[in-house]
């Protein structure tokens, strides 16, 4: 199993639980090393460097990692605001983050799926909720409609 954004919050929360049940879990983040709470979780879970938005990062991550039975897309970075208050710096580095790579680690990852292997993307009610803070929903709905397209494409595949 590997998990994006498994450094802190759900990601590490999803890495303790599967760690728990008995899994191996591949935890990355942006980090170049893993911090204490990632490192408790002891030998069956091994840390990777991963910044979703680097190609060399998805691409030594995909050459060295081998096989995926799950794979978890959960990296990503909360905006809000109203949207003449947002940065297009930050519009564009929650795109890259939140949309862009979860596409990325598509590409990246799925060709390592083992047959029977899931895929899950996280991402957040808020995006289903039409007041406020627009800069954050907006590129969450579309990362929502986009594993539905994937869904759709890989649907004949044995996944």
């Amino acid at each position: 199993m590997l998990i994006t954004g498994a450094a802190s919050g759900f990601g590490l929360e999803l890495a303790k639980r599967f760690v728990a049940r008995g899994d191996s879990v591949i935890a990355t983040d942006l980090h170049d090393s893993a911090n204490e709470d990632v490192v408790k979780l002891g030998d069956a879970c091994t840390y990777r460097e991963l910044d979703v938005t680097s190609d060399a990062d998805r691409e030594a991550a995909a050459a060295a990692i081998g096989a995926v039975d799950v794979l978890v897309l959960n990296a990503g970075i909360a905006v809000g605001g109203a949207i003449e208050n947002v940065t297009m710096d930050t519009w564009h580095r929650a795109l890259d983050i939140n949309l862009l790579g979860a596409v990325c680690g598509c590409r990246a990852f799925v060709p390592l799926l083992e047959p029977g292997a899931k895929i899950v993307m996280t991402s957040s009610i808020a995006s289903l909720i039409p007041r406020g803070a627009r800069a954050g929903k907006d590129q969450l709905l579309r990362a929502d409609f986009m594993l539905g397209g994937l869904r759709s494409e890989l649907y004949d595949r044995t996944l």
